[in-house]
């Protein structure tokens, strides 16, 4: 039966652990085809890992390598916790914790080096690096060209800007910029209302 209240709030998360959360289930999701390629070189096995484990070491890869919000020992420790979660046999929460901290460190020690190694040359490797689908890799390179299809995919994974606009009946425009952080304060000439 619904509570009528969200996850975050079910868990108790301050504004600073839902924003977090937030970037991290988003970045996961975005980065997915290169957190499973950085993954899958740490096991013998890719395709035998249970889905909630890949999970988790998705958002625990993710939180090492593009946030540094967390000390990676930290992380790890985390992403080990949760692994704990998931229910089954105590044998197998064991084994899961296990390759949860051995997948995670193992990533934590060359996963940047790989990354900044990783270039985007083919459309292939361009792929696995902006975590794009094959086909949509290939059909900008097909469509753009290689450095135009390049710019496309980096685009695709840049934050996208917030615009805040102004009311001119709600307030002065140094009322606005005031309650703003400084570093978030670019303010354009006012368009005239067509």
């Amino acid at each position: 039966m619904p509570t009528g209240r969200s996850p975050a709030q079910r868990a108790s998360l301050t504004g600073p652990q839902r924003a977090q959360a937030h970037r991290l289930s988003f970045g996961a999701v975005q980065r997915r085809r290169t957190l499973d390629w950085l993954i899958d070189a740490k096991v013998r096995n890719p395709a035998a890992l249970e889905a909630p484990i890949r999970d988790i070491l998705r958002l625990v890869t993710y939180e090492m390598l593009w946030s540094d919000s967390v000390p990676v020992p930290v992380s790890v420790d985390q992403a080990v916790r949760l692994a704990a979660q998931i229910p089954g046999a105590a044998r197998r929460i064991g084994a899961r914790r296990g390759v949860v901290n051995a997948v995670a460190r193992a990533v934590a020690v060359d996963g940047a080096a790989r990354l900044a190694g990783l270039c985007d040359d083919t459309w292939e490797r361009a792929a696995v690096r902006h975590s794009m689908p094959d086909w949509i890799a290939r059909a900008l390179v097909t469509a753009l060209g290689h450095d135009l299809a390049v710019g496309a995919m980096t685009a695709a994974n840049a934050p996208s800007e917030s615009v805040l606009r102004w009311n001119a009946l709600r307030g002065g425009i140094d009322d606005l910029a005031a309650q703003l952080p400084p570093a978030a304060v670019r303010c354009a000439p006012p368009f005239e209302d067509a």
